[in-house]
């Protein structure tokens, strides 16, 4: 009877270490199985493109122009400045380098100076490429202009339509050798070229002006039916 008890005691100790075994190696299976289950799983990297600004649905690309009268170096040409994009009123500046903003005819004609000038002045780029702004309507005050890092005397304080009579925004100055210019150190000569009077061949101009009053055109470029 002994015997047959402890036989009995070591028949129920051999299964459970069996059935334990077995347990530990389902799992270990199971973890084989599933590797995306693991904490160290690769996420695609996101394809998106950051979104680029709309441009505005009414708007005017501005830049400073420089219009050359220049016998030294026979230069009769007009180079534009870095433009920007105007939509509302508001406080803006441009500006024009000659180290980086003449064009390659400016520099093989040994251009190299805002020397000679017939204007310089601020103008709606699209009149370039016979695309002008819609804007109907624009006022603009000068608040500074500062060459070679100098800031000259403002002569024409008050604010001014910036449209011309042909419709296209163009301010005709501030410096300018048939009207006259908007700063007090620029002298004109009787061929109309401009030159500064304080400063000696300058390379850059900087303009800030405050616009207000804009008015657009809707329907200008719409089809007519």
């Amino acid at each position: 009877m002994k015997f047959k008890k402890k036989w009995l005691a070591m028949l129920m100790v051999l299964t459970m270490v069996l059935s334990l075994a077995l347990t530990g190696c389902n799992k270990s299976n199971d973890n084989d199985e599933n590797p995306a289950e693991s904490s160290t799983a690769s996420v695609p990297a996101s394809t998106e493109t950051p979104d680029t600004p709309a441009t505005p649905e009414n708007y005017v690309e501005l830049a400073l122009n420089v219009y050359y009268n220049d016998a030294d170096h026979s230069y009769y040409k007009n180079e534009a400045g870095e433009s920007i994009i105007v939509s509302e009123n508001g406080q803006y500046t441009l500006s024009f380098d000659c180290s980086k903003d003449l064009s390659d005819a400016a520099v093989a004609a040994g251009v190299n100076s805002l020397t000679n000038l017939t204007a310089i002045y601020i103008l709606d780029m699209g009149s370039a490429k016979s695309e002008p702004s819609n804007i109907t309507a624009c006022n603009i005050k000068y608040d500074s202009v500062v060459v070679d890092g100098t800031e000259l005397t403002i002569t024409k304080t008050g604010a001014k339509s910036a449209i011309k009579n042909t419709g296209i925004f163009d301010t005709n100055d501030p410096i300018n050798g048939w009207d006259g210019s908007a700063v007090e150190e620029v002298a004109n000569t009787d061929e109309h070229v401009a030159n500064f009077t304080t400063l000696k061949n300058p390379t850059t101009i900087s303009v800030t002006f405050t616009l207000s009053d804009i008015a657009w055109d809707a329907n200008q470029g719409e089809d007519e039916t």
